[in-house]
């Protein structure tokens, strides 16, 4: 672990390194990198359909992971997003499966990460609402 943390790649909840002789306080979390393997590219994009200054949403297309695991860490809807929006306190508030494409929403917020983290936890009624345009229905002008 001193090795790994000399070289930079121990850090603590903010993102900064953490040197061998650093103090961490009890609870406090503490990333370390690793090398990693060669990844399967996937070849599609995930673009950003939502964001204000509380929520992320984004399609997350089909075959890419939505939290780094295993073989599968780079190619990850997470660390696309922490990449292409340099926000490195972004975490999903729900998961898919990897073969499965849809939204996938990131709190921008630590209190709406404690929001998430609470439903996740059964501590909080999980509900959903959305809005979006209305389809013409059979007979309107433009349905097919």
């Amino acid at each position: 672990m001193a090795r790994e943390s000399a070289s930079g790649s121990v850090v603590g909840s903010d993102g900064a390194p953490l040197a061998p002789s650093d103090l961490v306080a009890a609870r406090q979390a503490v990333w370390m990198y690793r090398e990693l393997p060669d990844e399967i590219d996937v070849p599609f994009s995930m673009p950003v359909l939502y964001q204000d200054e509380r929520i992320v949403v984004v399609d997350k297309p089909h075959f890419l992971a939505t939290m780094p695991r295993g073989a599968r860490v780079v190619q990850s809807a997470l660390v696309r997003l922490r990449r292409e929006l340099d926000d490195p306190r972004l975490a999903p508030a729900h998961r898919l499966d990897r073969l499965t494409a849809g939204c996938c929403c990131s709190p921008a917020t630590r209190r709406c990460g404690e929001i998430s983290a609470a439903v996740r936890g059964g501590r909080r009624a999980q509900g959903v609402r959305g809005a979006g345009a209305a389809a013409p229905g059979p007979g309107a002008a433009g349905h097919r």
